[in-house]
């Protein structure tokens, strides 16, 4: 059974390396086209919103299986996630959009992530936020963990789940290198590259959901290696 589980984990590892690797590979094709599956509605965006909806999910059974909360944290955080995706199902049902919100709202959606008092916030938008959280959970608490005694035996007896190193160095590079493409490329392409970045974070989250789900260290998927 464990050796199952190791090697589902490496298919997860070598599919999302394949996976991340492609995306970057659009950069070689015609700008109108890099510009086109960056657009609303289209590639990267769907991508980023099926993404949201297999983490939340992955999550939740996760936390169905253990009863640990940080599990159902993440999962209200990703369901919330493709909910804001899909305008809490404005677009898709074309239900419209009452004139105060319309007003109050940056994008004229029925969206909270659009609302002005984020949007044109330097510190509260929503992007800024999750990038942050991604950064620390992702990024920092793994090496922490792995480090520092201290941390990891205060992290086990919260019983939070610990992202492993080899998924915590792919999100590290996701996060950094299409950061610095934002600020070196085309302004044609900055937004393209901008939903590339969010669509291979909740690709990456969608792949440490299902880490997660198939660990059965410790009964409630702490990794950490």
């Amino acid at each position: 059974m464990q050796m199952g589980s190791d090697t589902l984990k490496r298919l997860i590892l070598i599919f999302s390396i394949i996976y991340l690797s492609l995306t970057y590979f659009i950069w070689l094709l015609p700008k109108d086209i890099i510009v086109e599956l960056g657009v609303e509605d289209h590639y990267f965006p769907i991508v980023a919103t099926i993404g949201c909806l297999l983490a939340g999910s992955l999550f939740f059974l996760k936390y169905a299986k253990t009863k640990n909360s940080f599990f159902l944290i993440l999962a209200i955080a990703f369901f919330f996630g493709f909910g804001e995706k899909l305008s809490w199902g404005q677009r898709l049902f074309d239900i419209p959009v009452p004139e105060a919100l319309q007003q109050a709202n940056a994008q004229k959606e029925m969206t909270i992530h659009n609302l002005n008092i984020f949007y044109h916030s330097r510190f509260l938008r929503f992007t800024l936020i999750f990038n942050c959280a991604t950064m620390i959970y992702c990024c920092f608490v793994p090496w922490l963990n792995r480090l520092y005694p201290r941390f990891s035996s205060f992290a086990k007896k919260i019983r939070m789940p610990i992202v492993p190193l080899t998924l915590s160095i792919l999100f590290f590079i996701t996060i950094l290198s299409l950061k610095f493409m934002q600020m070196n490329i085309h302004e044609q392409l900055v937004q393209t590259a901008y939903n590339v970045r969010k669509s291979n974070l909740t690709f990456l989250f969608a792949m440490l959901g299902l880490w997660f789900l198939i660990s059965e260290k410790q009964g409630d998927g702490r990794c950490g290696k």
